[in-house]
């Protein structure tokens, strides 16, 4: 049976990234003790509500007069967020930028952020039905108090 050329470098490289990933969790991560690895600092220590903060900084934006307060607005940059593209308008860079603090903060991994934004997306899309305008953002405002 004849191989493609391709085939063998992207194993090599399958490889190294592999070797890459297992040698990064043995060792200790920045700013823990050595006692405490890596695997521990991340997804099942961490108490942070990360959906809870996201929808505090959606709704201090929304809460701004100078600033758009639509479903639309808000559902358009977390999804661009998800997506991984940089924000058309400067209120979305806005908006994105607060968000990207709580993504930068040390007890939060990035795993559990993006997590928390499809979950905000997701409660957004069981709310798509309605006929209520910004309902998302009433739901929103509700859950958080």
């Amino acid at each position: 049976m004849v191989k493609k050329n391709s085939l063998k470098p992207k194993l090599k490289a399958a490889d190294r990234r592999r070797k890459k990933r297992s040698s990064a969790s043995n060792r200790p991560a920045r700013g823990l003790p050595a006692s405490q690895s890596l695997g521990e600092a991340s997804g099942t220590t961490c108490k942070v509500d990360v959906v809870g903060l996201i929808t505090e900084v959606i709704l201090k934006h929304v809460d701004h007069r100078h600033h758009s307060g639509t479903d639309a607005f808000v559902l358009s940059t977390l999804s661009g967020i998800m997506r991984g593209s940089a924000p058309a308008t400067p209120e979305a860079a806005h908006l994105a930028g607060n968000l990207q603090i709580i993504a930068d903060r040390d007890d939060i991994p990035e795993r559990r952020y993006r997590e928390g934004v499809e979950s905000v997306l997701s409660m957004s899309r069981q709310l798509e039905k309605t006929q209520t305008a910004d309902a998302f953002l009433q739901y929103l405002t509700i859950l958080s108090r």
